[in-house]
């Protein structure tokens, strides 16, 4: 199965099903077609937090709780979960409406995630750029 690395804090809220929306600067491979389940790989490097008040602004009150309690060590390095990308949109610079969400950023690329799952146990796992291709050991819990 193939698999995208993110920040862990991002990755987290897709995982929880809260961040409907994956941005890239770059769009899907020509032959990756959809709907493709793909894990979540969570960086080794943390997001900078300029981005929080986006998140707070995003996500209800209790969800920001929760997001704020979470332990982020835990998942850096690790595949952290599954989502399905559905589909996928350029946002032009200037365009002000919502494509899917408001989680998509102008001028990018919008993947459209669906069928979210947060794993209980992240695994340790070596990410790359772009998408890479894991084979996870049979029995491996999720």
């Amino acid at each position: 199965m193939k698999a995208l690395s993110g920040y862990p804090q991002w990755f987290w809220l897709m995982a929880k099903g809260w961040k409907d929306v994956e941005n890239r600067t770059w769009p899907l491979p020509k032959n990756m077609v959809l709907p493709v389940r793909i894990y979540l790989h969570g960086s080794r490097t943390l997001e900078d937090w300029d981005c929080k008040y986006v998140i707070k602004s995003l996500i209800d009150p209790w969800q920001f709780t929760q997001f704020e309690c979470v332990n982020w060590k835990q998942y850096q390095g690790t595949i952290m979960g599954e989502i399905d990308i559905v589909s996928f949109s350029y946002r032009m610079p200037e365009n002000n409406d919502n494509l899917y969400s408001p989680w998509h950023i102008p001028g990018q690329y919008g993947f459209k995630t669906a069928n979210p799952v947060l794993y209980d146990k992240p695994i340790p796992y070596k990410g790359q750029l772009g998408f890479f291709s894991v084979e996870l050991p049979i029995g491996t819990n999720r």
